[in-house]
């Protein structure tokens, strides 16, 4: 693996920071205001994806969401994050093609998806508050 020459793999046009990956490249806006919309019919509630929650998550002391809802928004946030991070070592190791940000909110219900059957499957799925569990389950009916 050679050195990165310091400029985004995905828009070619700024300096690569964490900050700038995850958003405020044109690709990774995209993608954000796609997940807001996926957050809300999931939630049912309007989610802002400011620079501080899409880096940090949702904070625990929210007067909007519940605890079930934050989790279930932070689960959602750290997917997009790894979708967006693989897909950024996809274009510089592998040549692969950029895909456009709503290609990569969709791979993040669908990264979902596969996590919430295998955790429909496991032994500790019966722990889970139902709440959580109604919230999982939007996401599985969830249709890219």
């Amino acid at each position: 693996m050679g050195k990165s020459d310091g400029v985004c793999k995905v828009c070619r046009t700024q300096d690569e920071t964490l900050i700038h990956l995850f958003y405020e490249c044109n690709n990774g806006n995209i993608c954000w205001s796609s997940v807001e919309n996926i957050l809300f019919m999931i939630i049912g509630k309007p989610i802002l994806l400011d620079l501080k929650t899409v880096i940090f998550g949702i904070p625990s002391e929210n007067e909007v969401l519940d605890k079930h809802e934050i989790d279930c928004c932070n689960l959602m946030l750290t997917y997009t994050k790894w979708i967006i991070w693989k897909h950024r070592n996809n274009v510089r190791y592998n040549n692969t093609p950029i895909q456009h940000g709503h290609d990569i909110s969709n791979q993040m219900v669908n990264e979902c998806k596969n996590n919430v059957h295998l955790l429909k499957s496991s032994k500790k799925f019966h722990k889970i508050h139902v709440k959580t569990k109604l919230l999982l389950q939007n996401i599985l009916d969830f249709q890219v």
